[in-house]
């Protein structure tokens, strides 16, 4: 008999490990969006940019020019000097765009939590609890996901080499970090620096339930 009560309380012991605890309260990692959604919107957004990018391209005539270095291009091979003078010319004017429709276009991040890819799979960014994100950690947030585009921009205007060796580098890492989003934490590396997650923009916590919270507090 007491063999038999044993292996009954063992199986409820095993089956109550498998069985979720409900009687805790849900905690915020269980809310945030994993890698797939998340990479789901950065390829429509991924998709829109270089769609702005290369119609801003053709608007300025980059795009022709690229077109006619690639037709022309066999032409230097006897004075590959003039070939880099022409493509450091190009690359002067293509960088530059490049730049402007990024920051144009992820900014958007900052003023609304979301891209338009975010917007079409339904989630948004907010603070790492749950709850709302001020302008000044999306912000944060920003600068850490594009540091490496800050950094090109330097270079842009310097011409010193060591800023497009560290964007490089930052690009590298930044990448990476993305990855982190495949951890328990759901968060990538800018999201760790500026305690930031991307949650489903209806289960964020709206700013009533937040002002109660820290009265309560």
């Amino acid at each position: 008999m007491n063999e038999h009560n044993d292996f009954r309380q063992e199986m409820q012991d095993k089956f109550r490990e498998l069985v979720p605890d409900y009687s805790q309260p849900p905690q915020p990692e269980e809310f945030r969006i994993g890698f797939g959604r998340r990479l789901g919107a950065y390829l429509i957004d991924f998709v829109i940019y270089m769609f702005l990018l290369v119609l801003a391209m053709s608007f300025f005539g980059i795009l022709d020019d690229f077109a006619s270095l690639m037709t022309i291009g066999q032409d230097f091979g006897d004075n590959p000097e003039e070939l880099q003078i022409i493509m450091k010319d190009l690359y002067a004017r293509f960088y530059p765009l490049v730049l402007v429709i990024a920051f144009a276009y992820y900014s958007m991040e900052i003023f609304f939590a979301q891209t338009v890819g975010k917007m079409v799979l339904g989630i948004k960014i907010a603070n790492s609890d749950r709850t709302q994100a001020s302008l000044g950690t999306l912000v944060k947030r920003f600068v850490a996901k594009y540091f490496n585009y800050f950094l090109l921009l330097l270079y842009i205007i310097t011409n010193i080499e060591i800023f497009s060796i560290f964007q490089s580098i930052f690009g590298i890492v930044i990448f990476i970090g993305c990855f982190l989003v495949l951890s328990q934490s759901r968060m990538a590396l800018h999201d760790h620096i500026a305690k930031t997650a991307v949650f489903f923009k209806d289960e964020i916590l709206p700013d009533e339930i937040n002002k109660a919270n820290s009265i309560n507090i």
